[in-house]
């Protein structure tokens, strides 16, 4: 655990000057909006957990009908960047992998109709991709959950197990029940009309029963018991799965988009990260309903398991655009005091464009500073200077520490003394800044860190020094 008073950024004073924020990039403040710059005071607060690299940063994977050259370029990507965990999208619960059948409604919708296509999931790429990276990625599969059919899901883990020989490291139980309309039907016998729903006791009954079903065939398989659509709106689904299968379940997981929908203005985005749609909150409230028929289930990791904002195609002005890499780093900042276990993008696509083969900005974020970021020990980041919409941890992980910090508010630049620091000034280091109207971020590698940093309005400052030798809580003469 890190000290508290281990890293402090003292502001001697406030500085107003008059600034333009660069223009170029959609979604950026106008060309000649003002803005003050201000010396800001930064220290940090208490330790608030451990996050390795592995488990903490995953991605849903878009592998539905892509074709192998598409995937082989979009894996090339993902191996630059510290994402670890991969959850399939796209198709869930209307595909079966064992038969190859994948079932869409008719012209006009009515009765599914089954297609045949053996790589929707191109399980035969990702198998040699997985296997090709040292360590091999973990990923998470599907048992046929809309079904409500034991042996359906017996069949889909011995098909994983004994014929294709690439089996989930965690499996998940469909995905958000809330939105089921089939429920107890065979996909065969799915139409547009159904509305078939589960309640939240009968959903974690039907948890239990694969559970024990799989388990007696494969007992080192391991589940997370909800992928939910909500921490909050759905509780009965996220409380009765806790209780009824308590520690029998290795992780639980919700979904969160606090960028939609109203997102019309700056301000309008960034707002959610201080209000109780934040990963902050939701993640209290996520806890909450695990815990609240199940105090046993205090210790059972939570993780994010799909995340954006805004989510894709929603039609946002800020879609694809810079604001959503403050807002992504910002939420990832919240999801490490959290505790969140696994912080899961939603999806690949926002990282990556398929088509044009070039990344969005998110993908540099990944690519350029998540990469970057030390994994391990996290202390939080408090500011106190008077400055709303800033955001930071401290990391470190043996002689390596880094300093994450994101600007959100739009009107004020920051300039960032450091003063006391176990980052050493003055030490071996690199430190990457971006800001709006930068494609990405740039970093400038030193043999004597400087003192002080300016963080634009919108901006990222990540400061990382990889030997340092003075003890942790310890402070270092300015």
């Amino acid at each position: 655990m890190l000290m508290a008073g281990a890293f402090l950024i003292a502001a001697l004073l406030v500085v107003v000057e008059v600034g333009f924020v660069r223009d170029g990039n959609p979604g950026a403040p106008p060309a000649g909006l003002l803005y003050t710059t201000v010396n800001e005071t930064v220290s940090v607060g208490a330790p608030v957990g451990y996050h390795g690299a592995n488990p903490f940063f995953a991605v849903v994977f878009t592998d539905s009908f892509q074709s192998t050259s598409t995937l082989e370029a979009v894996g090339a990507y993902l191996n630059t960047t510290p994402i670890t965990w991969f959850r399939f999208g796209g198709i869930g619960d209307q595909y079966d992998p064992t038969t190859g059948i994948y079932y869409a409604p008719g012209p006009g919708g009515g009765v599914y109709l089954p297609h045949y296509n053996p790589t929707a999931w191109n399980f035969s790429w990702m198998k040699s991709w997985c296997y090709s990276r040292t360590p091999h990625c973990d990923w998470l599969g599907y048992l046929p959950g809309q079904e409500n059919n034991t042996q359906a899901a017996v069949h889909a883990a011995e098909w994983y197990h004994e014929v294709l020989g690439f089996v989930p490291n965690l499996w998940q139980f469909g995905n958000e029940p809330d939105h089921w309309t089939h429920y107890g039907l065979n996909r065969s016998s799915w139409s547009t009309t159904d509305n078939l729903t589960v309640s939240g006791p009968a959903y974690a009954t039907m948890v239990r029963d694969y559970l024990a079903a799989v388990a007696a065939l494969y007992p080192s398989d391991q589940y997370v018991g909800i992928e939910a659509s909500g921490a909050s709106d759905y509780q009965n689904y996220i409380a009765d799965t806790a209780a009824t299968n308590g520690l029998s379940l290795s992780a639980m997981a919700y979904h969160t988009y606090p960028g939609f929908p109203g997102t019309n203005t700056l301000a309008e985005f960034f707002a959610p990260l201080a209000s109780p749609a934040s990963v902050t909150g939701t993640m209290a409230g996520m806890r909450h309903e695990v815990t609240v028929d199940c105090a046993s289930c205090a210790s059972i990791p939570i993780q994010i398991g799909e995340f954006q904002s805004p989510p894709l195609d929603i039609g946002s002005p800020f879609e694809y655009q810079y604001p959503t890499v403050p807002f992504l780093a910002a939420s990832v900042v919240q999801a490490l005091e959290a505790n969140v276990s696994m912080f899961t993008v939603y999806d690949s696509q926002q990282l990556y464009n398929y088509t044009t083969g070039t990344l969005h900005p998110e993908g540099y974020l990944y690519q350029r500073i998540f990469e970057n970021l030390t994994m391990g020990n996290d202390e939080s980041v408090t500011f106190s200077g008077g400055v709303g919409g800033l955001y930071g941890i401290e990391t470190a992980n043996g002689a390596s520490r880094s300093l994450l910090v994101v600007n959100t508010n739009l009107s004020h630049a920051l300039n960032l003394t450091v003063a006391l620091s176990d980052l050493p000034m003055g030490g071996t280091g690199t430190y990457w800044s971006w800001g709006p109207g930068e494609t990405a971020p740039t970093s400038t590698s030193v043999s004597a860190l400087p003192g002080t940093y300016a963080v634009p309005p919108e901006g990222l400052l990540l400061i990382t020094a990889p030997n340092v030798t003075t003890p942790l809580g310890a402070a270092v003469a300015p």
